[in-house]
């Protein structure tokens, strides 16, 4: 099932529940692996909520009596307009006590009026001379029903008017130069997972509701990784036992990025290389190593995805077995020098996978994959920058018609700076020599400060830190676009103002005899998507900034501001929800949908060694020694987990 006839039949979830309709295990195993129709699921479940929610609306006791005597009114009108012919018909029962009310109250009304409220029924006629024009004549039944439609219509008016404010209090963030004024909501509720695995050194884990993968190896001179799944829904147990998804160990580094449509997404990094014949000291040496991006479809049922057409790629692949989508040589001295992953970001939606990626060459690239699980993946470039400049962190709306990304640099003086692109799906109105509406792809530069940095999109909110003080002239004001269409590519301006920009960081640069110089940066009090120990974190992963929210229907307001001035770091979002850090490591989070601030306390510790968030479930593990189980078995790993809202709410409940 798609997307589209899911939404289709989510408009009559409640009817398709109650009925019991063959079609429900489908679209509920749909909703189970799609997240935005789960979001549109959860959306209409909270209108309805509301809806539901609402006093219950009574008309006015004299009401009744009121439309009564209108629908008496126009009768009398109708009977004096018409001819003896149309008169066949007897008036309505339930006007003739307020057609006498009519006629008591005034006399002056001609007899005609009189004999037609009578208990015999209307009498012959003599036509009567009309001081009026002639108007259209409609039956008793069509005046009744006209009525009743008002009537209908000014109800229908008040539930949505009481509808849309509850929208406006409880939905969406305001918006506004002001800090966010939001009501602190319910706290998380955390749950413990113990995984029994013989490896026990786990770098990155995803979960969902219902599944969680990690990552990790075991001890030994030649480490094996390996990916594994727990299935949560046995969580009853002492201690789960992982299944490997690997048919057997490998010796490189395997980092969970994403899980997408039941595709698990990854990146595996091979062993560093040397032409020198001694061990690669990373600190002091330029790293030269492959590099892969792998997916494995996880879901139920084969997939045609067999062979690796994309292009270099000419491998064969069984069904249900990881597939190469990019792969790649990373050289050091090709890149700049604060980087230290060919991956700069990635983000899903729908069933499109966003990569921002580093060429054999250090050109960078930001490439989207459509993964289908009958389909061979397919790739489109999006936008390529080179000579020193980065793309980072690709986010988009979740129908993906706006997509965000960041371009990153770095000048003489070891300061890193960043503008935010965007590119929407706009449409086009009819142009000379093409007469019909189309879709057109329109991209441009929406911050051009130099000082924008880590762009996030959660529901209709796009969240991003800034590191200029917020007295600056150009934090509130949006840039003049730099357009382009079509088949054209953003290219970034070589040259960047560093009189623009504030300084954010200035890393330690260690530098070997006969070396280039790298950058790495110094260990931030940040807790990384990915174990630090085993990924390094990069220079960006560590800007400190303000954080603000710009609302995607209209991004040309003043920004909502979250959280102290440049305070906040790490931004991660689920499907509804924000979670940031604090330069403290304390952690803020945010529900959207509801504009409420989320009691995180100290459920998530300030020395957890990884988070990672994916759809309505975060994720994470705190280093073994701090847990407060000592008896738990040899090789145990537990997890830490909430799911957020706690439970989706049936539209039955």
């Amino acid at each position: 099932m798609n997307c589209n006839r899911a939404r289709e039949l989510l408009a009559n979830y409640r009817d398709i529940q109650k009925e019991r309709a063959a079609i429900l295990p489908e679209l509920d195993a749909h909703l189970e692996v799609c997240s935005a129709c789960r979001q549109i699921q959860q959306q209409s479940d909270f209108i309805g909520a509301s809806v539901r929610s609402l006093p219950t609306l009574s008309s006015a006791p004299e009401a009744h009596a009121k439309l009564m005597r209108a629908l008496a009114a126009e009768h009398t009108r109708y009977i004096q307009r018409a001819t003896s012919s149309e008169l066949s018909t007897p008036t309505p029962a339930f006007l003739k006590p307020y057609l006498k009310d009519i006629v008591a109250e005034e006399k002056h009304l001609e007899p005609l009026t009189t004999f037609s409220s009578a208990e015999t029924g209307p009498l012959p006629v003599i036509p009567i001379t009309r001081k009026r024009p002639r108007l259209a004549r409609m039956g008793p039944t069509t005046i009744v029903g006209i009525a009743a439609a008002v009537l209908m219509l000014i109800m229908a008016g008040g539930i949505s008017s009481l509808v849309l404010m509850a929208q406006m209090n409880n939905g969406k963030p305001a918006i506004g130069g002001e800090q966010a004024n939001v009501t602190r909501g319910a706290s998380l509720s955390v749950a413990n997972i113990a995984v029994q695995t013989s490896y026990p050194h786990v770098v990155s884990a995803l979960a969902d509701r219902n599944t969680m993968y990690f990552s990790a190896y075991q001890d030994g001179s030649d480490p094996a990784w390996m990916l594994e799944q727990v299935h949560l829904n046995t969580n009853n147990d002492a201690s789960i036992t992982p299944i490997p998804l690997l048919d057997k160990p490998t010796t490189s580094n395997v980092y969970l990025l994403e899980n997408v449509q039941n595709w698990l997404i990854w990146l595996q990094l091979d062993k560093p290389k040397t032409t020198t014949g001694k061990p690669l000291d990373t600190q002091n040496s330029s790293l030269t190593r492959t590099w892969s991006l792998d997916a494995l479809y996880v879901g139920s049922g084969d997939t045609k995805a067999n062979k690796n057409d994309l292009p270099g790629e000419k491998n064969e692949a069984s069904a249900n077995q990881p597939i190469t989508l990019l792969k790649g040589l990373y050289d050091q001295n090709t890149v700049p020098a604060w980087i230290n992953s060919p991956l700069q970001g990635t983000s899903t939606y729908q069933n499109n996978l966003l990569v921002s990626w580093l060429d054999n060459q250090g050109t960078s690239h930001l490439t989207r994959y459509q993964l289908d699980a009958q389909q061979v993946p397919t790739s489109e470039e999006l936008a390529h920058v080179n000579a020193g400049h980065v793309l980072a962190s690709p986010t988009a709306s979740s129908d993906g018609r706006s997509i965000y990304w960041g371009e990153e640099w770095a000048t003489n003086d070891n300061i890193l700076h960043s503008n935010i692109w965007q590119s929407q799906e706009e449409e086009a109105a009819p142009e000379h020599g093409r007469w019909a509406p189309h879709i057109e792809t329109v991209r441009s530069l929406f911050k051009n400060d130099e000082a924008s940095f880590h762009p996030h999109v959660v529901g209709d909110t796009l969240f991003m830190l800034s590191t200029l003080p917020l007295d600056a002239p150009n934090q509130t004001n949006k840039p003049s676009p730099i357009i382009t269409t079509g088949s054209q590519t953003p290219v970034a301006s070589l040259t960047p103002s560093a009189a623009k920009s504030t300084p954010v960081l200035t890393p330690s640069v260690t530098t070997g005899q006969d070396e280039t110089p790298i950058t790495q940066p110094t260990q931030a009090p940040l807790i990384a998507k990915s174990d630090p120990n085993a990924y390094p974190l990069q220079a960006d992963a560590m800007i400190q900034g303000t954080l603000f929210g710009y609302q995607l229907s209209d991004t040309t307001l003043a920004p909502q501001q979250f959280g102290d001035e440049g305070q906040s770091m790490a931004l991660q979002g689920g499907n509804r929800f924000l979670l940031w850090q604090n330069k403290n490591k304390s952690i803020n989070m945010f529900d959207v949908l509801t504009n409420n601030q989320v009691g995180v306390g100290t459920q998530i510790p300030a020395n957890t060694l990884f988070l990672s968030i994916h759809g309505d479930t975060a994720v994470w593990l705190i280093p073994p020694d701090s847990n407060a189980n000592t008896t738990q078995p040899a090789n145990t790993v537990t997890f830490k987990t909430f799911n957020w809202p706690t439970k989706i709410v049936s539209p039955n409940n």
